[in-house]
């Protein structure tokens, strides 16, 4: 039988088949949203970045290699807006 942690990692597995690709996206916090960033190594070169909504899961996506981790930052001029909190080779 299938443990918590292996079905959390399937979720993960069918979540990141449906990130589209070119895009910045949100990345939640806790043990599911663990597995979804791991998930999100294997395809690091289809999307722009990841907006973490922690620290634990910043330092996650940073353990990835060359995913951007971006921030969101309001903007007075614009409704939203993202910039990088670092810069990797390839990056935006």
């Amino acid at each position: 039988m299938a443990t918590q942690d292996d079905l959390k990692r399937e979720v993960a597995r069918a979540a990141v088949r449906f990130v589209p690709q070119g895009q910045v996206i949100g990345v939640g916090t806790g043990s599911t949203a663990d597995f979804f960033i791991d998930e999100l190594g294997a395809i690091q070169d289809r999307i722009v970045g990841a907006v973490p909504s922690s620290e634990r899961s910043a330092q996650r996506l940073a353990a990835q290699g060359n995913l951007p981790t971006l921030t969101f930052t309001p903007c007075a001029f614009a409704s939203s807006s993202v910039r990088p909190t670092h810069a990797t080779s390839g990056s935006v």
